[in-house]
């Protein structure tokens, strides 16, 4: 699935298994992906880049907390990236190729209650720029980081920051 340009579009129940990469936004769109099976893919889960925006495992104001499974891919499970941002909430991913969530080149992501395990990079990688951080109380950083659980570890770090990454914050596993 590819969704460019300025246009929004709500992904919800869906199988995605053996293509090149699963879901692609790019180019100003905004995206609300619930509910998918994102598994066995040649590529990414899901790639958020270009000035884009998903809410990732649950859509508002509808239908609430849908979690994704995101698993087996042979790149990272979600990449979000080039001044996008990304909320990722309650999702398993897993046995990625890649890392599990991979924020790079200034952009945002607000990350938690999410299972990532056992993928073959870090659990969560922030790097270039990007941020991984929130203030709740004065609403001043894009990113959160709390709640996430490791079962299986990753093989490389469950969190890694480089090249101008950052958490401010980071609450419980």
């Amino acid at each position: 699935m590819h969704l460019s340009g300025p246009a929004s579009a709500t992904l919800v129940d869906n199988t995605i298994i053996d293509r090149a990469g699963a879901i692609h936004l790019d180019k100003d769109p905004t995206g609300q992906i619930g509910g998918n099976n994102i598994t066995g893919n040649l590529g990414y889960g899901i790639n958020i880049q270009e000035n884009s925006y998903a809410r990732i495992g649950f859509t508002a104001p509808t239908r609430g907390h849908l979690p994704d499974i995101i698993k087996d891919n042979q790149g990272p499970g979600i990449i979000v990236k080039q001044w996008s941002g990304a909320w990722i909430s309650g999702n398993d991913i897993s046995n990625n190729a890649g890392h599990g969530i991979q924020v790079d080149r200034s952009s945002t992501a607000e990350v938690s209650d999410n299972e990532i395990s056992a993928n073959a990079g870090d659990g969560i990688n922030v790097a270039n720029g990007s941020s991984a951080n929130f203030d709740p109380i004065n609403n001043e950083a894009p990113s959160q980081i709390k709640g996430n659980t490791t079962n299986t570890p990753n093989r490389d770090y469950g969190m890694s920051c480089s090249t101008g990454g950052h958490p401010q914050r980071v609450e419980g596993g």
